[in-house]
């Protein structure tokens, strides 16, 4: 399903390169929440490096008026007011598990991403590995307001997830899962984009645990590439064939 059918001209269309700008509509960042899955000093150091990308993007000696909040104790009204940008693991917000926020992604009990999740391509890290996961999105058109969700299965994962959200790959994606130091697998999905679940039909083939999504694509097109080629060889020696009976029985 292209991006652009499923956003259909009344979704605001969000990449991670759209970060920190698309934050930066308010006044000192007055119309952001950044919200901190709590338990975790590692979640709040992740929090914190965020808040100091985005205040590095306002001018200087602007007052900065960020709002923070643990998952769990977030005011509601301040939150459906303001661009959210959600920290730490993914089983531990609420808005995620009721499908409220990004309705096609789904987290097993070890926050990994689930093969039931609802999105275009899904690859899964090996059980164990820590990941990292980077979705945005905006909302419809009368409104500025962006969803940001930094996320790990791990504080290691979350450390992959922060890094990679300004990478060069990143920049023009929406989804993003993170391995790894520079292994990263990313791409626009319609789901991300509208916040809405696309029907079955347009999904491709899941790919199965611990495998490499290129690696899987590359079989299946050698499963018709190559049948394709012998079919093709076949029919030029038969022409070859043809040709050389032509030319012998005009000799005699």
């Amino acid at each position: 399903l292209p991006l652009e059918t499923a956003v259909g001209g009344s979704m605001v269309s969000k990449t991670f390169g759209d970060f920190p700008n698309a934050f930066l509509t308010g006044s000192g960042l007055d119309n952001v929440l950044i919200e901190v899955a709590p338990a975790e000093f590692g979640n709040i150091q992740a929090a914190a490096q965020l808040a100091g990308r985005l205040g590095a993007g306002l001018p200087d000696h602007t007052i900065m008026q960020l709002s923070t909040a643990f998952s769990d104790t977030v005011d509601p009204v301040l939150a459906a007011n303001a661009s959210l940008i959600l920290v730490g693991e993914p089983l531990k917000f609420t808005s995620l598990k009721d499908k409220s926020q990004f309705p096609s992604l789904v987290f097993d009990n070890k926050n990994l991403l689930s093969d039931q999740s609802a999105l275009e391509l899904v690859t899964r890290p090996q059980s164990g590995e820590d990941a990292g996961y980077l979705a945005i999105r905006g909302y419809d058109a009368t409104t500025s307001k962006v969803l940001l969700a930094v996320m790990g299965s791990s504080p290691a994962g979350l450390t992959y997830a922060v890094g990679g959200l300004t990478s060069k790959q990143a920049a023009k994606n929406n989804f993003l899962i993170v391995t790894g130091k520079n292994e990263e697998t990313g791409w626009l999905d319609a789901g991300i984009a509208t916040g809405e679940i696309v029907t079955p039909s347009s999904l491709q083939t899941p790919v199965a645990p611990g495998v490499d999504a290129v690696q899987t694509f590359r079989i299946s097109m050698l499963k018709w590439v190559v049948p394709a080629m012998v079919v093709l060889l076949a029919v030029m020696l038969l022409f070859l064939y043809i040709e050389i009976r032509l030319r012998l029985n005009k000799k005699q």
